[in-house]
């Protein structure tokens, strides 16, 4: 009821092979939230044909070409709303993941 578990990375790998036949850094990854406040049960967003990031509608979580490119920001928001705080005076400029409350 009152706990929040957050699982996630600081980065992602390229999904092609680079010239070395290795994977190289990649701006997009995911994250797993679990527990006291959370919306479970579903998946937020997505990623594009070319493995990018999909924006998607922050209400309902679903990829759309109008919606919002997701950030660590978006992340921090949402958690901070999870934890009970005004993710305005906290993390401004970014909105909480609705979609990801309960």
């Amino acid at each position: 009821e009152r706990v929040t578990v957050v699982v996630c990375s600081e980065m992602g790998r390229h999904p092609l092979l680079n010239s070395w036949a290795g994977k190289d850094h990649w701006t997009y990854t995911s994250a797993m939230l679990l527990g006291a406040g959370v919306a479970g049960g579903q998946v937020i967003g997505g990623l594009t044909t070319d493995a990018t990031g999909h924006p998607i509608d922050m209400a309902s979580g679903t990829p759309t070409a109008t919606g919002t490119a997701l950030l660590p920001g978006h992340l921090g928001a949402t958690l901070m709303a999870l934890g009970g705080h005004d993710p305005g005076a906290l993390v401004p400029g970014y909105d909480p993941i609705m979609a990801a409350l309960r």
